[in-house]
């Protein structure tokens, strides 16, 4: 949970090595289907966040809670609905 949640790309490089890791020994396995569902899920939730950091190298709805001024950009991207992760917007 801390990578996906990093703003630094590296966390995010060691966050996929990790899950291929872990669905290489997942694929071995039996009866782990609960378990390759989780993987998937948190692969999807990662692959979100990582777009975002592609896109602003940081995550916009963190500003206002960071003190940090939102770009042009990052504002048109909350308006419209942009992703937030439950995190809770002042308007």
């Amino acid at each position: 949970m801390p990578l996906v949640h990093s703003e630094e790309l590296a966390a995010h490089a060691l966050l996929h090595a990790e899950r291929v890791s872990f669905a290489s020994e997942l694929a071995a396995l039996q009866d782990v289907d609960t378990s390759r569902a989780f993987l998937e899920n948190q692969v999807k939730s990662e692959k979100e966040h990582r777009a975002m950091l592609d896109i602003f190298a940081r995550y916009p709805h963190r500003n206002a809670a960071l003190g940090r001024e939102s770009t042009a950009q990052e504002i048109k991207f909350l308006e419209e609905g942009g992703a937030t992760f439950g995190v809770g917007q002042e308007k």
